[in-house]
């Protein structure tokens, strides 16, 4: 996308980087709000001097930010070395100026159920001046810029109000893109309230924080703003109207999802309507056949005539438990173990199983790596210690274990990284879906697990599977017994998931709503990687193209002090519905002062520059 400027007052431009920037121009001294990539400085012609939109970083007195995304500041080094002030949300201050306690910290990383702060944030500590809360009053060149506490995408975010003669101005960050639309809507996962007053933490709570976005909408509303300025997207000259279309299409987006949500089983009491639902729920379960064992936590066995057993899924004290039975006569020797997927709360104890009893681990190729690599990966949930993978089997892949015939599956339901197992014993037949369905739905309330929309994606594909294969019980180790859907209730379900593209497609700007609910579209792999000082450093970026058509990709990195570049950027047209890779190299440092690294990629899809989105973390030994 070309860079656009556009003069909304006498003294007020709106520039577009990555992000639209305000430009405040008052006797011959700048203020910005936004900094994106700093392209203001980098085109620097005669034409755009004509055009009044020459900055010079020394003509700059102040740099204001609503919140921490790194694409609203990825370019404010030029400024800084001139002396320019930073000015950024209080409740977000440690993103900026202590940022390097945040890449530090493996709780962010590694068994993680919460994503506030979220990773795209800057990869080095950057100087404040001053922070801003709610409430306070920046003065600048005789303007006063009112602070607005307006959480929602970020857990500090702020908007900024300014009176320039008789017309008002907001900035109001990625609280909207335009009319009735969002940018994305994945960091809008926020915490479910019970009854009791309790919370959840934010692995349940999709969408959640929408509600927040609204409510500080409104706020911004009773100021009665002429203009709302949001970091990406248009600039609005409705608000009343705009507003009013976001919070019609949330508010159908989010009673599509709570109709089939698993929440409605789990977590009840933090809706009214689920309340009413729930004890219908329970006409769908069933109890288990005699040769499936529910003995410990998120663990199952099927058990042969000869005592033996088929292990499903082992964490926690699992394997003390199969010592404990197996000491007392009731539990064979474990034969194999089976993984539905990589959630810590599923293979936490998988190798200690797997060394105890000498047994195989089974896993299906689509979470094969990342059972073996999962530092590789960016995911909730996730145990950093390497499991051995003994057997990967594909989808339809079949083979016999004593007198039962198991058949593997993708079944990308709770997690992009997730499988099925199809388990058919003296005329009975069982599907094991990990934590993909309840009595209740579907298990979709955490988009970081990658939960896709569409014919034959997510979980679309895996109502499909369960049409085309009807198993007699469905088992999700989270919920005592079994349970079953009929052929009516899973044709009503994807009929749900059909509208539910159709409304999410009107909340976004983008040609497949995807784009707004996949937070790693556009990843690195590895994400996490050790290596030698001094050694060349690959990375892989993929990027999914969710649309109906090719899109082309470029990437370029971005590296951190001390390192040189090899490979530094690479370009790469998509398939629709394929994930195209893209190789880099870098050079890391010989000598350095931090052993952890933090290494970025700019992307840009198809001309649209979404600037430095990506990042991977590489620590160097």
């Amino acid at each position: 996308m070309h860079n656009t400027y556009i003069q909304l007052t006498s003294d007020l431009g709106i520039y577009r980087d990555v992000i639209n920037v305000g430009v405040l121009r008052r006797h011959g001294r700048i203020l910005l709000i936004g900094c994106g990539e700093g392209q203001i400085l980098e085109q620097s012609s005669l034409e755009k001097a004509a055009r009044g939109l020459f900055v010079r970083p020394e003509n700059v007195d102040w740099i204001l930010l609503t919140h921490h995304h790194r694409d609203e500041a990825s370019g404010l080094a030029p400024f800084l070395e001139k002396g320019v002030r930073l000015a950024v949300p209080a409740n977000e201050r440690s993103l900026f100026d202590a940022v390097e306690t945040f890449w530090t910290d493996d709780a962010v990383w590694y068994h993680n159920y919460n994503f506030h702060p979220s990773p795209l944030t800057l990869r080095q500590s950057v100087p404040v001046a001053r922070a801003l809360s709610g409430g306070d009053i920046f003065e600048w060149q005789g303007l006063n810029i009112e602070v607005l506490e307006t959480t929602g995408c970020t857990l500090g975010s702020v908007t900024y109000l300014i009176h320039l003669g008789g017309i008002k101005v907001t900035f109001v960050g990625d609280m909207l893109y335009g009319p009735g639309q969002l940018w994305e809507f994945h960091s809008l996962q926020g915490r479910l309230r019970m009854a009791d007053g309790s919370v959840t933490n934010e692995y349940h709570g999709f969408g959640e924080k929408s509600e927040q976005i609204l409510i500080g909408l409104e706020k911004i509303l009773q100021h009665k703003p002429n203009f709302l300025v949001p970091s990406h997207g248009v600039i609005i000259e409705q608000p009343q109207s705009t507003i009013s279309r976001l919070r019609e299409n949330i508010e159908a987006c989010m009673a599509n999802y709570r109709q089939l949500s698993s929440g409605r089983w789990y977590f009840y009491t933090a809706k009214p309507d689920w309340e009413v639902v729930r004890d219908k729920l329970n006409r769908n379960c069933r109890p288990l056949p005699p040769w499936v064992l529910e003995f410990y936590g998120t663990s199952r066995a099927l058990i042969a005539d000869d005592g033996s057993v088929f292990l499903i899924d082992c964490a926690g004290d699992c394997p003390a438990k199969i010592a404990e039975l197996q000491q007392q006569g009731e539990m064979g020797a474990i034969e194999a173990v089976w993984i539905t997927h990589y959630h810590d709360d599923h293979v936490g104890s998988v190798n200690d199983v797997r060394s105890q009893q000498h047994c195989p681990v089974y896993a299906h190729e689509c979470m094969a790596d990342i059972l073996r690599n999962p530092k590789a990966y960016y995911m909730p949930c996730l145990d950093p210690n390497p499991i051995v993978v003994d057997k990967v089997v594909k989808t339809g892949e079949m083979w016999q274990w004593k007198d039962f015939r198991l058949t593997a599956y993708d079944f990308p339901g709770q997690s992009y990284y997730d499988a099925a197992l199809l388990v058919e014993h003296d005329g009975v037949s069982v599907l094991f879906v990990g934590d993909s369905l309840t009595p209740g739905g579907i298990d979709d309330y955490c988009a970081q697990n990658r939960n896709l929309l569409g014919e034959g994606v997510g979980f679309d594909r895996c109502l499909t599977l369960i049409d085309e294969l009807r198993p007699d019980l469905l088992v999700n180790e989270h919920v005592a017994g079994a349970f079953t859907f009929s052929p009516k209730e899973l044709h009503e379900m994807q009929a749900i998931f059909r509208e539910r593209e159709a409304l999410f497609g009107k909340l976004f700007p983008w040609d497949h709503p995807n784009y707004g609910l996949d937070p790693r579209w556009v990843r690195c792999y590895p994400y996490n990687q050790t290596v030698k000082s001094g050694s060349e450093v690959n990375f892989e970026l993929c990027v999914l193209n969710h649309s109906d058509i090719p899109h082309a990709a470029s990437v370029s990195i971005r590296l951190p002090k001390g390192w040189q570049i090899v490979n530094g950027c690479g370009e790469k047209q998509i398939s629709p519905k394929t994930e195209g890779r893209i190789s880099l190299s870098a050079l890391a440092p010989a000598t350095f002062e931090r052993s952890r690294h933090i290494v970025g990629f700019v992307v840009q899809y198809d001309g649209l520059n979404l600037g430095e989105i990506v990042e991977a973390i590489v620590d160097i030994d």
